[in-house]
């Protein structure tokens, strides 16, 4: 079972995967991520295994300028 400390985050989260696994499409397949004090593009990018371009890309980010409590959409692989 899970415990929901951030109940709208995983409610989100769980509608996410089941929105995905229904459709079958891999567009559906991704992920919010909310940026965290440190986080660079580079560094989301390498975590998720997707190259820099892709994550600007689905987010319409023509710079390398992000801020901590920004939730970016990061596609699947």
């Amino acid at each position: 079972y899970h415990v929901a400390i951030f109940p709208r985050q995983y409610g989100d989260y769980v509608t996410t995967l089941l929105s995905g696994a229904r459709s079958g499409d891999r567009v559906a397949n991704s992920v919010r991520y909310t940026v965290r004090n440190g986080d660079s593009l580079w560094t989301i990018a390498r975590r998720h295994d997707i190259t820099v371009s892709r994550l600007r890309s689905a987010n319409g980010i023509q710079g390398s300028r992000i801020f901590a409590g920004q939730v970016l959409t990061v596609p699947s692989r």
